[in-house]
């Protein structure tokens, strides 16, 4: 058992540089400086050890970094998107906290499921089969050529996320999520960001 010489609790008043902490906070999924409430110091094994508690000025909820680092909750991956309809806004809130707790073949399955939905908010019929649904975005122009090969990996890695005993690994969750928010970047964020701004030249 490591050996502890020093304890030390600390609060701070907003005063000085000390009292503020840049994080992306796992509850609203913001980049922010949030307040540091409190740290707490411990020399172990002759390393200066500290953790730190956060108060997120966007949300209002703490979070804890802990002596060996670690975040918790944990900053939910993936990029926060404009202009998502409420459902698909959603499931893809929810591929991404999956992701940060390494639910891994649920974030895989989340990313397949989110390409049904797109298809159905587009004018897709309601219980097709999954290719069914990536022809249609083909026909109406909301997957190019280059945007195929993206759709059929997160095609396959759902498919081995419902169908196959091994459990997807981080890096293939990853993808699936980057590619899933490319995909609804591309067919949502950007029109989103295009009416907006038409409006405002007008």
């Amino acid at each position: 058992m490591s050996e502890r010489t020093f304890k030390n609790l600390r609060r701070y008043d907003g005063n000085n540089s000390d009292s503020w902490h840049n994080y992306r906070c796992a509850h609203c999924g913001h980049d922010v400086t949030g307040v540091v409430v409190a740290t707490y110091s411990e020399i172990v094994s002759g390393k200066l050890e500290t953790a730190t508690w956060l108060l997120c000025p966007s949300c209002g909820d703490a979070s804890v970094i802990t002596m060996t680092g670690e975040q918790y909750p944990t900053a939910i991956p993936g990029v926060e998107l404009m202009g998502l309809p409420t459902d698909i806004g959603n499931a893809y809130l929810e591929a991404r906290k999956c992701l940060g707790i390494l639910a891994f073949t649920a974030c895989t399955m989340m990313c397949r499921k989110m390409l049904m939905h797109v298809a159905v908010e587009k004018g897709g019929k309601v219980g097709q089969r999954f290719e069914q649904y990536v022809d249609y975005l083909q026909e109406k122009g909301y997957i190019s050529p280059n945007m195929k090969l993206w759709v059929d990996r997160i095609r396959k890695l759902g498919n081995e996320g419902a169908h196959d005993l091994e459990a997807p690994s981080s890096a293939a969750a990853e993808s699936a999520l980057a590619f899933t928010g490319e995909l609804l970047r591309t067919v949502y964020e950007m029109q989103y960001l295009n009416d907006r701004f038409t409006a405002q030249d007008t």
